[in-house]
């Protein structure tokens, strides 16, 4: 049986994985299957390249929208009727500011953030936040993180860099 810890894990590596397979595939890499390093709780998934172990990338999941998890797991029901502004908000720039506030400037220098992205979010939104939310945006510069992803949880959903643009 799966602790709840477990559940999370396996999350965030299925989320990991996903991103990794796009990266291998869209840019040519040859990173393992991303693991979570037993030794490190800070870290959610390590991957290197199979032709270079020395090259590696250090991974840390947030789950995009997590006010939206939590009302869904407490009161079985989720708000869709939000304006793209205020999705936004609680989607992308609130979770980042979130895990941003959390770890030291050297720290986040070589760490990839994904965005364990919430099903209501789809490129639509992507696009909006990127071409006309310039002050949200260049707030994720400011964040320190080395690259910014959004992955969608569902298996078609979009794979999308957030930052640097």
């Amino acid at each position: 049986m799966l602790k709840d810890n477990d559940k999370i894990i396996d999350d965030d590596l299925h989320i990991a994985e996903k991103f990794i397979k796009y990266l291998n595939k869209t840019y040519n890499k040859d990173f393992v299957l991303p693991f979570h390093p037993k030794e490190d709780n800070s870290i959610d998934a390590l991957t290197h390249r199979e032709s270079n172990p020395q090259e590696m990338l250090t991974i840390q999941i947030v789950k995009s929208d997590f006010n939206g998890w939590e009302a869904l797991g407490k009161e079985g029901i989720y708000i869709v009727s939000r304006d793209r502004s205020e999705k936004i908000l609680d989607t992308i720039v609130n979770p980042i500011s979130h895990k941003s506030n959390r770890y030291s400037p050297d720290f986040k220098r070589d760490l990839i953030l994904l965005l364990h992205g919430w099903w209501t979010v789809d490129e639509d939104v992507l696009n909006y936040f990127k071409n006309n939310c310039l002050d949200s945006f260049f707030r994720l510069q400011k964040t320190g993180f080395k690259e910014i992803w959004f992955v969608s949880e569902r298996w078609d959903g979009p794979i999308y860099r957030l930052w640097p643009y």
